[in-house]
């Protein structure tokens, strides 16, 4: 290529000892010119070998003060100290396959259209490999919707978004919201060319049902934020995708041709369907739990 865009990783950390090496070193073997990537690391009162880990593996590493969780500070921080031409938003526990930024970064320089920001396909590991077949279908099929999340920006549309990640929303909401704020500003969205690993193995089926409740119920801010900051997309995205059951559960598998990789995979989507189940049950529970508190 006779350009290269210049890639600022940016993964926010807590205790992140078991996993961010493997994240690193993967990062450290793209195919790619390490002059044109930048890894920052944003630890949030790590009590474990976290920074030493990340300083070996060469990252710059800087501190968020408070009580963790602290996600968003995290990742706004990592943008204001970044130099590169695009932000990766990465979790700690993400692995890059080898050639993921150079196909990244030939699809970009190919693009006459110029696309802002880019949703990432992920391949979940888990201990049941059902399981992590089902979040792989669920997560890829989500792929360029509100209800999905990017995590590739140019750095000049980040930093004209309103809020950033909004510091007042949980991390899922606050994705969320970046989506909509990038699509208030008219973006073009795109889906990266390959796939990352994302390793789950200490996620466990329960684990997750109630990490999932706990952003359901985090919601409220995030909706009544959207209700009267504009009104349209209120009503086209937040409620009649992000919080439709109908949307969530048919239209996004559908929509665009996606049909087709819903009949291949239609396994998966009965499998998506009995988690989607028992964690609506588990949210009603919970729901009936407070109100009886």
């Amino acid at each position: 290529m006779k350009k290269y865009p210049k890639f600022s990783i940016i993964i926010p950390t807590y205790n992140s000892q078991f996993f961010i090496a493997t994240t690193l070193k993967a990062i450290n073997n793209q195919k790619y010119p390490k002059e044109f990537i930048e890894i920052i690391i944003v630890d949030n009162n790590s009590q474990d070998n976290t920074i030493m880990i990340a300083k070996k593996y060469g990252a710059s590493v800087f501190k968020q003060k408070g009580q963790p969780p602290q996600v968003c500070q995290q990742r706004n921080l990592g943008a204001d100290k970044a130099h590169g031409d695009y932000l990766f938003f990465m979790d700690h526990d993400m692995e890059l396959t080898p050639y993921f930024l150079l196909n990244l970064a030939k699809k970009i320089v190919d693009n006459k259209n110029g696309i802002d920001a880019w949703y990432v396909l992920e391949k979940v590991m888990s201990n049941n490999s059902l399981f992590g077949s089902i979040r792989s279908f669920e997560k890829n099929m989500y792929s360029e919707t509100p209800v999905g999340a990017v995590r590739i920006i140019k750095k000049n549309k980040f930093n004209q978004t309103d809020d950033k990640y909004d510091i007042s929303l949980s991390s899922t909401n606050a994705d969320w919201d970046m989506d909509l704020q990038l699509r208030l500003m008219n973006c073009n969205f795109s889906t990266t060319p390959d796939y990352l690993i994302h390793h789950e193995e200490n996620l466990s089926l329960s684990q997750y049902l109630f990490k999932k409740v706990k952003y359901i119920n985090s919601a409220v801010v995030y909706k009544e934020k959207w209700f009267k900051k504009d009104t349209l997309m209120y009503n086209n995205y937040v409620k009649s995708k992000q919080f439709s059951y109908y949307y969530r559960v048919f239209g996004v598998f559908v929509e665009k041709g996606k049909w087709k990789k819903l009949i291949k995979n239609f396994h998966l989507y009965l499998g998506w369907l009995l988690v989607s189940m028992l964690m609506m049950f588990v949210y009603s529970i919970n729901k009936f739990n407070s109100h009886e508190k």
